[in-house]
């Protein structure tokens, strides 16, 4: 697609979109992300627009790269070794490699599913369920029973609302048993 040209250069709307709040790890965040996972932000998006006014959308941190190392060569990624954050537009904290090195960078940073190779498919007992219970109740993340009791992420989450669930199902049931009954007085009619 294409629109009019505008005035400003690709550089001063590519500024413009980096976030001015202090970050301690003097990240650049790119403030457009892609789809956010885990509630941080994805990757920065943003539009070029050639002379003829065309327009492309392209990664942030891959244009911030090109702007400062020019072109980017073939099968080669752009690594954020210094920061690990995608929205991340600082050049001083990225590295050129191969897609072997940006998934050294993943395990080295702990930055792969925590799960991927830990999803048992037996259903869990009561006495895991219990402890799930337990565990949640006295504070632990969902995310940390999870990792410590070798199962998945949804599968911890779904035992803990079920059995939250069963619990108050139980105590409406036995307090509807509790209650007396109404008492109901008969009047006698006049005839």
């Amino acid at each position: 697609m294409s629109r009019p040209r505008t005035t400003r250069t690709n550089r001063q709307r590519f500024n413009d979109l980096i976030s001015k709040e202090y970050n301690p790890n003097c990240c650049h965040i790119f403030t457009r992300t892609g789809q956010a996972r885990q509630g941080k932000p994805g990757y920065g998006m943003f539009e070029t627009y050639d002379a003829d006014g065309t327009r492309h959308t392209v990664s942030a941190h891959r244009w911030a790269w090109e702007q400062k190392n020019g072109p980017i060569p073939p099968d080669t990624c752009i690594r954020h070794v210094v920061c690990s954050t995608p929205a991340c537009t600082n050049v001083r904290h990225m590295a050129t490699g191969s897609k072997a090195d940006n998934s050294a960078d993943m395990i080295r940073q702990n930055r792969q599913s925590r799960y991927a190779d830990r999803k048992p498919k037996v259903p869990c007992s009561r006495e895991e369920k219990a402890s799930f219970l337990r565990r949640f109740r006295a504070g632990e993340t969902i995310y940390a029973v999870a990792s410590d009791s070798n199962r998945d992420y949804c599968t911890v989450r779904n035992s803990i609302r079920s059995s939250i669930k069963k619990e108050a199902e139980a105590q409406a049931k036995l307090a509807s048993q509790l209650r007396p009954e109404p008492l109901i007085e008969t009047h006698a009619t006049a005839a």
